[in-house]
This record gives C-alpha cells, structure tokens and sequence, in this order.
C-alpha cells in the first residue's frame, strides 16, 4: 500500500483523540502495515506539572499510550475502520529503558503483526533523541493486541468470586489525611482514593467521579493506562510504609503482562488488589488485580523500582569492588616483593 504522511494538518482524518490527549505530533504510515511516529516532548506538557512536580518524568502508562497512538493509524488508516471502537485489550513484554523528560523527541515503530475478527496484534517500540546524546536512546518496547468494541473484550468480562481483607493486626490504613507522606503522586495524578496496606498486601478504592479530569479528555470511559495507575500506586503503598523507605518514590520499570476485561465509568467504584512478590535491593516486583462490583476489569504483573535504594545497592557494589581491588592489590605486592 501506498505510505501516507500524517501530519497536524490531517491527523483528524484518522483519529479522533483530543488533542491534550494526543501524543503522537506526525507519522509515516502504512496502512495495514507499520507505522514510524515522532512526538516532540515539551515542558509546558501538562503532565509534567503533576508527575512529577520538581521532577519531570512523562509517566510510563503514558508512553505506553504513545506507542498504542500510532499502532491506532495503522489500523484506522485502512479503509472503514472506526478508530472510537478500537480498545486497548493486552500487553506483554513492555519495558522502560530511559525516562522520558522534558526536551526529548520520541520516535516510535510499530509493527501491525496481524489483524484477523476484530483482533490487532502489534509490536513496537519508542527511542528518543535527547540533547547531549550523540546516539538515539531506547525509551520502551512491547507486544500488545487492541480489538474492535464488541468482539471479545466482553465475553471475557468475567465475574470474580475472590474477596481480599488484611488482619486487623497487620492492616494501615491510608486517606486524604496521611497519603502524601507515602505517595510522590501529587493529588491531580492520584488514582487511588483509600488503601489497606500490610507488608505484602495493598487493597486500594478509586471512586470514580463525573469530575474526574480525564473524563474530559477521554469520553466517558477511564483510560487503560490509569487503571494501571490505581494498582501501581496501590503496590506503591506496600513498599513506601516501610519504617526503612524515606522517599515515595517508585518508578514503572516493566509489566511482564497486562489485560483489560472492562471498562471502568463515570460512578463505578474501583478496587484493587496488590500482592507484593519480592522487593530486593530496590525493586518491587507485584502482581495486581482491579475490579468493579464482582467483575475483573484488569489484572497485572509489573515492577517498580525505588530509585535511592537502587543508588544505595550500587553504592554498596562500588564499596565491594574497590575493597576487592585493594585486596587484590596487597596480595599482588606481597607476592611480587
């Protein structure tokens, strides 16, 4: 097929995302096939104002999102694709290698990899040139499918039986009173309202509101990526209790696997449950679950990393090898004198 640019001009012919919400500037596309994006990544960006303040990093659900964008024109640059019903359904395998920070410019490749009853399966991944930066940096990778409404997102709409408390003993309770202290997410970029927290276990609840500021943005369903937010920042609180943590800072490193089953509206109450696997050395490892009534809207295996503690481990690495080096520099000298 012939390739199309897409640019500020017409990128409205292909997709009717708003443009707050819009992260791809132009692209290369051809239709059925691949796509090559490019975003120039401003600080009057809005979401940097709130993720975070004093430090500017474009979340990771974000950049996912970038990716997603121009596997969309893919798809919607075929003929007699509605882009507003194609749903964001999986991912697997998605890694961040760099922050993204005000000054970058992202370019993104996305393979459609196959397109068959509604399902589109995608590869892609974003590098990023920053100033200072003689060569071009990996931001993020991943598989991931999205479908037309309608045609598998609700048969697996499952129910859930399981329902998840913490001992009186163990549970710590977080709310608008305490929740700065152990949250580096400033109230705009809060998707958690109230959490029970206990060493391994975080049970979170998003009351989701008309007022919500995405709603604006987005229509009327929660964006994927922010349900991904109200578990992560659950699994947040596990970690950053801790009488040992100073800093409530924790970085999306990678989600080994992702799907939606639902969508989240407008008066939906949103619960979460966070399982805690390992964290060692600075990183979380989780598995998560999001859910509406009795039914599962989300589920998750993801890492977050604690940035001091990973500074404090290599620091610690650093310490070991010059001690070995010494050490080894001694023995040298005895031996050789």
């Amino acid at each position: 097929m012939k390739r199309l640019t897409i640019t500020w001009e017409n990128i409205e012919d292909y997709s009717s995302i708003p443009i707050q919400y819009r992260f791809i500037d132009c692209a290369e596309v051809i239709p059925g096939s691949e796509a090559w994006g490019r975003k120039a990544v401003s600080s009057l960006d809005w979401f940097f104002k709130i993720h975070f303040p004093g430090n500017p990093v474009m979340p990771g659900v974000l950049v996912m999102e970038t990716l997603q964008q121009t596997g969309l024109l893919i798809v919607t640059s075929l003929p007699d694709i509605d882009e507003r019903a194609m749903l964001f359904h999986s991912c697997e395998n998605m890694r961040m290698y760099h922050s993204v920070r005000p000054g970058d410019v992202l370019k993104t490749h996305v393979v459609l990899n196959s397109f068959k009853h509604g399902i589109a399966n995608f590869h892609g991944d974003i590098k990023l040139e920053r100033f200072g930066e003689e060569k071009e940096l990996l931001a993020c990778s991943m598989k991931f499918t999205m479908l037309l409404k309608g045609r598998g997102i609700l048969r697996e709409n499952r129910k859930t039986d399981e329902t998840f408390r913490i001992s009186e003993g163990e549970r710590r309770v977080f709310d608008y009173s305490n929740i700065d202290r152990f949250l580096a997410d400033p109230v705009e970029y809060r998707f958690i309202d109230y959490a029970e927290v206990s060493s391994s276990i975080g049970l979170g609840t998003k009351y989701s509101s008309f007022l919500d500021w995405y709603y604006k943005l987005c229509g009327l369903q929660m964006p994927a990526g922010f349900v991904m937010e109200s578990i992560m920042q659950t699994g947040v609180l596990i970690v950053t209790q801790r009488d040992e943590i100073q800093n409530p800072l924790m970085m999306f490193n990678n989600c080994n696997k992702m799907s939606i089953f639902a969508e989240v509206r407008p008066g939906d109450v949103l619960k979460t449950h966070v399982v805690l696997e390992s964290f060692r050395n600075g990183i979380a490892q989780y598995t998560g679950t999001a859910m509406v009534k009795d039914k599962k809207v989300c589920e998750m295996s993801f890492t977050l990393i604690h940035p001091d503690e990973i500074r404090k481990f290599s620091e610690r690495l650093n310490e070991r090898r010059i001690k070995n080096n010494d050490a080894s520099g001694k023995e040298y000298c005895r031996h050789r004198y």
